[in-house]
């Protein structure tokens, strides 16, 4: 059968049972999904969500996939795997708590089509207290998650991608994947690492998503500070401190930048995942 996957959705699924059916009909519902597939990976949850999402492998076998994992080796781990056995042109990672426009799929894949110099495209949100809402019935108010627009300064001092920004998957072959150290600011790590590689970055103009503000989430839970803000200042100041002492440069090679990246001591969280 020829793959006609433009988009891949990447989830890594972890006692998430209570958002499992507003999630897999908020992807379905996508005006694309038919050149859209959902990379489902199930780290060894304890509510066992693969069976929740067998009825809609069968109706919908070229689309969705599913990968059951005997450990938990934490959320990127699982993003890694997904990212593996993606066949879109495209990625894009689909919490299981939060939700999208119809249209998000189709107006920023039809973006990067249209823009070949931007590798990753993202938006700003609405945000909501509320689990379980639609992105077209929700009580967010018109209250907004903000993401400014791509800078240096910017990224330094926040995450502006953030919550479901839509990437190229070609850009994996230059900055590699994701760390597995840290539970939840790997992504921020990457980022910074794409913009330190020349990754060029676009802050699209509508809002398509609504962020739920899960007081239970792994990183929006204030029970997890204690470690969660030292990897995050950790991660911020080493690429602040690489930022100020070569802004002479100009450009920093590939070769400078990855001896510097192994150079860094990634692992300073205390919170460890299981090994197989």
């Amino acid at each position: 059968m020829k793959n006609n996957i433009k988009l891949s959705f990447i989830t890594a699924t972890y006692n998430d049972e209570k958002f499992f059916d507003g999630w897999i009909k908020d992807l379905v519902k996508q005006t694309i999904f038919h050149e859209c597939e959902i990379v489902f990976v199930d780290c060894n949850s304890k509510e066992n969500e693969s069976r929740l999402i067998q009825p809609w492998i069968e109706k919908y076998p070229n689309n969705i996939r599913l990968f059951n994992l005997s450990y938990d080796k934490g959320l990127y781990n699982a993003w890694n795997i997904a990212l593996q056995n993606c066949r879109g042109k495209y990625i894009t990672n689909a919490s299981m708590d939060d939700r999208r426009s119809s249209q998000f799929a189709e107006k920023l894949t039809k973006f990067l089509d249209e823009n070949e110099d931007i590798d990753v495209v993202y938006t700003e949100n609405y945000t909501t207290s509320g689990p379980n809402e639609t992105f077209e019935n929700n009580s967010s108010n018109g209250n907004v998650y903000s993401a400014a627009e791509f800078s240096f300064q910017s990224i330094l001092t926040s995450n502006p991608p953030h919550v479901m920004p839509m990437w190229r998957v070609a850009i994996h072959d230059k900055v590699a994947d994701f760390l597995e150290s840290y539970p939840s600011c790997s992504d921020y790590e990457f980022w910074l690492r794409c913009a330190f590689m020349g990754i060029k970055f676009k802050k699209y103009d509508e809002r398509l998503g609504l962020y739920y503000h899960n007081p239970k989430g792994l990183s929006t839970n204030p029970e997890n500070d204690s470690w969660k803000l030292l990897d995050e200042n950790y991660v911020r100041n080493s690429y602040t401190e690489l930022f100020l002492t070569n802004t002479h440069r100009g450009y920093i090679t590939n070769e400078y930048f990855f001896n510097w990246w192994e150079s860094r001591d990634w692992r300073t969280h205390k919170k460890d995942f299981p090994r197989e």
